[in-house]
């Protein structure tokens, strides 16, 4: 079995904890980018592809941070920059403990407890405007930015 295999084979599994987890907390989610992709396309995972990226809408994605921290414990943690102030992401990670898998863009944070994960990715409301989305897409990468910055010693820019 080869290494990729095997990250995909440990995010599935990842991912059945969150599908079980939100069915019993009816909790509603969707596949997003890649992982949605890999569906539709390959029937699975794209095959050079090791994630799961999934999306809530922000009242069932906050629902989530409330209590899954606590419950999917000691087998899985969430990582994210209300549970961890070094996480290198404005995403959430539903991250295996005991495994290590930190990409090459994630070797300059203060970060060393990156696992097997997916990404779960909280969804507001976007406005209907075109000129509003755009505004809306600025800011938050603005913010994404500011917080990579924050969570790597010593940028090179």
């Amino acid at each position: 079995m080869t290494d990729n295999k095997k990250v995909q084979d440990l995010t599935m599994n990842t991912l059945n904890v969150l599908i079980g987890y939100c069915e019993e907390h009816n909790l509603r989610y969707y596949f997003t980018g890649g992982a949605l992709i890999g569906v539709l396309r390959h029937k699975g995972f794209i095959p050079w592809d090791d994630d799961i990226d999934v999306g809530m809408l922000r009242d069932d994605y906050e629902r989530f941070l409330q209590v899954a921290p606590g419950e999917l414990a000691p087998t899985y943690e969430i990582i994210d920059g209300y549970h961890d102030k070094n996480c290198p992401d404005y995403i959430t990670r539903i991250s295996k403990i005991g495994t290590k898998q930190v990409s090459k863009e994630h070797t300059k944070y203060k970060v060393d407890n990156l696992g097997i994960s997916m990404d779960i990715f909280p969804y507001d409301n976007v406005p209907e405007d075109k000129a509003l989305r755009k505004k809306q897409v600025r800011a938050r990468d603005w913010y994404n930015r500011l917080h990579i910055l924050w969570c790597i010693p010593n940028p090179d820019i």
